[in-house]
């Protein structure tokens, strides 16, 4: 399976892997509840299991939530244990997130859904696409600068 047969598409999310910019973009859309993100981890976590070369090739992730039209409080805790489980099985600390938000509101819901998550330093809440893409350069450029 190469990088770009990674890939799923549902009702509420879709995602692919991009082998030419080595990042994976992930999609949400509707309202977005626990059982959907633990849908979505586990097929992440599949996916990481069947390509594990992919983990070290791979730039970062871009999860865009401006399609979301509800954020179930509930999904904060539900996000951190799904986060916390792929965390345990891969070592992720080299691998930035940028999350994309519509508005100020959304911005909030998912920066402290990140607060309650490891490894904060490698995750930013960002406005858009070239923002993310600024923000996983920056933390590379970062990352080759440290002793």
């Amino acid at each position: 399976m190469s990088g770009s047969d990674i890939k799923v598409d549902t009702e509420h999310y879709s995602a692919h892997y991009d082998a030419q910019r080595l990042l994976l973009f992930v999609r949400y859309q509707g309202a977005l509840t626990p059982a959907i993100s633990i849908q979505f981890y586990q097929w992440l976590i599949g996916a990481i299991k069947d390509n594990p070369h992919l983990l070290t090739e791979a730039r970062g992730s871009i999860y865009d939530f401006r399609a979301v039209t509800e954020l179930a409080n509930t999904n904060m805790s539900s996000t951190q244990r799904q986060s916390q489980q792929v965390n345990q099985q891969v070592d992720l600390q080299n691998h930035p997130v940028a999350l994309i938000a519509k508005d100020s509101v959304q911005q909030a819901l998912l920066t402290a859904t990140m607060r309650i998550s490891p490894q904060q330093d490698r995750k930013k809440v960002v406005r858009s696409e070239a923002e993310a893409l600024a923000f996983i350069d920056a933390f590379h450029e970062q990352q080759e600068h440290q002793p």
